[in-house]
């Protein structure tokens, strides 16, 4: 019982001081991606039940692959996405532009850094 509430109250800390949040990296050899669309894409960003993000877009959602080195934390009742050198790049709950490479076969799409 005591371990159950001393886990529930670290849980809580993390959450309430903006605790990491899992993120769909690419790997770190894949810097450089091949092909990026000419337009961006316009929607959302939700959380996944999964771990990391999706993309909700008119036409569908999509899960998120972020470049390596990006991360995300919670940021009051939002998530944000930061680059690898800290910026917030995207949050969830707002309109978002992603300037995406393909679709994989796995149906994610890919950000460009």
């Amino acid at each position: 019982m005591l371990t159950v509430v001393a886990v529930a109250a670290v849980t809580a800390i993390v959450v309430a001081f903006g605790g990491g949040v899992p993120l769909r990296t690419g790997p770190a050899a894949s810097l450089a991606i091949v092909g990026c669309y000419l337009s961006p894409i316009h929607g959302e960003l939700a959380l996944d039940a999964t771990g990391g993000m999706t993309f909700d877009a008119p036409d569908g959602t999509w899960p998120v692959v972020w470049p390596f080195g990006y991360t995300a934390r919670r940021a009051g009742a939002q998530v944000a996405v930061r680059n690898a050198l800290g910026e917030v790049v995207a949050r969830t709950g707002e309109p978002v532009e992603l300037w995406v490479g393909p679709p994989r076969d796995r149906g994610e799409y890919v950000v460009c850094g």
